[in-house]
């Protein structure tokens, strides 16, 4: 569900100024309806919580005494916010405003827009947006669980189009969790998210997925990962992602579209390792055992193994006053190279000779191959 602040996407909201309740911005929008006569006659059963409300306060046009009332209403209701048409009013009574700000409700002044756009606009919005939750729970269904048969047919019957055989999946996300609305703005203003953007007999699929975008790229044939790259390349470029600060995780080689699941996975755990890595992007062949390290961090028997070794060690750390899970993490970003660790945490290499020779020995751990193997699933999993 949408929140108010989602709509400074559209191009009538810079036509709205923020009054009172900015605290309010985040409320979910469920609807959006017109205040008018309920203003004179007192009956609001036809507003429900989650409402976005729209009026030009025809009915307080000689007596303003009518909208705190109106107003206290609205509140009690819970709808998300009001935006008020200038045409009767341009400011509101003080105590009107006062009340909006205890309540964090969002009132919004605007003008130079026809009400009808901004309620088709909206509504359009939160239909786009009930799609759009629907097909994420579908994608969870499919990667999460054995497979429903029903939910692979729903999801296929809605982003993969006819005679495609194969597919493709590249996850885009911004290090910073804000910037989900920018992407989705970007997005929505081109008209592709929940539809098919048609290149060279491909069709690529966009959705809104968790903090990021998931693209589903499906051709007729299998293609080599250049051709893969140059395709993602352009779909990127088309659709104003190319540039920016974002992170890119890419599945460059091609599966049936009955295997859309582990596409799908190939390329949030790719992302997912370029964060780990500081890289901006990556692509699924350069990943090799990273992705299927960072599969174990769903495993909840193997979470909770990791996460239980990693308590014995930082225990230890508060206890002994050490560095231990710091030289762990260093330890294995450095690839279990002694001396670059040493390097990167300005120490000498015997200092992490002992360090490491000290975990193993909280770990248990009898032998080298051993102790990598936890400290890498360990790095991979859970930092």
């Amino acid at each position: 569900m949408p929140d108010v602040a989602s709509l400074q996407q559209f191009d009538f909201f810079s036509n709205f100024t923020l009054y009172a309740g900015a605290k309010g911005i985040h409320r979910m929008i469920s609807n959006v309806v017109i205040l008018d006569h309920e203003g004179f006659d007192g009956n609001y059963t036809d507003f429900h919580e989650g409402d976005f409300v729209i009026t030009n306060l025809l009915y307080a046009k000689d007596n303003p005494e009518r909208i705190l009332p109106s107003f206290s209403k609205l509140i009690s209701i819970k709808v998300s916010a009001i935006a008020i048409k200038s045409i009767y009013y341009h400011e509101l009574p003080k105590e009107v405003v006062e009340l909006a700000e205890a309540h964090s409700l969002p009132i919004f002044f605007f003008d130079s827009v026809y009400i009808e756009d901004i309620i088709l606009n909206i509504v359009d919005y939160l239909r786009s947006s009930e799609k759009n939750s629907y097909l994420e729970n579908l994608v969870d269904t499919v990667i999460y669980t054995e497979t429903p048969e029903t939910a692979l047919k729903q999801l296929l019957s809605h982003c993969c189009p006819d005679n495609r055989h194969y597919v493709s999946s590249l996850y885009l996300t911004n290090p910073s969790s804000k910037d989900k609305l920018s992407i989705q703005r970007t997005l929505n203003r081109k008209g592709l998210l929940g539809k098919q953007f048609i290149h060279s007999a491909a069709d690529c699929f966009f959705l809104m997925y968790k903090k990021g975008v998931l693209m589903l790229y499906f051709s007729q044939d299998v293609q080599t990962s250049s051709e893969i790259m140059k395709k993602w390349r352009h779909i990127l470029s088309v659709s104003n992602l190319s540039s920016g600060n974002y992170q890119i995780g890419v599945d460059d080689e091609m599966l049936p579209i009955r295997q859309i699941d582990i596409a799908i996975r190939r390329s949030i755990y790719t992302n997912h390792c370029c964060g780990q890595q500081g890289h901006p992007k990556a692509v699924y062949s350069s990943m090799h055992l990273r992705t299927l390290m960072l599969s174990l961090s769903e495993n909840r028997y193997a979470n909770a193994y990791l996460t239980d070794l990693c308590k014995e060690i930082s225990s230890y750390d508060r206890q002994q006053n050490t560095r231990l899970m710091e030289t762990l993490y260093a330890y294995a970003g450095c690839l279990f190279h002694i001396d670059k660790t040493a390097k990167k945490l300005t120490q000498h290499p015997n200092t992490i000779r002992y360090r490491l020779n000290k975990i193993k020995s909280i770990l248990h751990c009898t032998n080298d191959f051993e102790f990598q193997m936890i400290v890498g699933l360990i790095s991979e999993t859970l930092n």
